[in-house]
Formats: structure tokens, C-alpha cells, sequence
């Protein structure tokens, strides 16, 4: 099994670039009321992983015929 502190590492890699992209974003858009609830749903994504990290993950199916 892999241990959550691998998938926490994992996970501030993958997340960091996005949530830095976030604060910028949210300064862009500070006046736009729809553009900040958009950024709000994204950073919840990685809320909800940070508090379930050991339950949440991701999975990709490459499918050929």
C-alpha cells in the first residue's frame, strides 16, 4: 500500500501549479462575482483531497478497440 505521505507529495506537485494559478486569477478577476465562484468550486477540489487524501484519488482507463 502506499503510504499517505507519498500521496500527500503527490499531491502538493500536482496541486501547487493550480493553486498558485488561483491567487493569481482571483486578483485578475477580483471584480467579477462568477469568475471568483469558479475559482472557489476549483480550490474545493483540492480541499476536499487534502482532508481525504487517504480515500481520494484519481484513475485514467485508456481504452482501445
Amino acid at each position: 500500500m502506499t503510504s499517505p505521505t507519498f500521496i500527500e507529495a503527490s499531491a502538493r506537485r500536482a496541486y501547487a501549479p493550480m493553486e498558485r494559478r488561483i491567487e493569481k486569477l482571483r486578483t485578475t478577476y477580483a471584480g467579477d462575482p462568477e469568475a471568483l465562484a469558479a475559482l472557489d468550486e476549483v480550490a474545493h477540489e483540492r480541499a476536499i483531497h487534502h482532508r481525504h487524501s487517504a480515500y481520494y484519488a484519481y484513475e485514467a482507463f485508456v481504452a482501445r478497440r
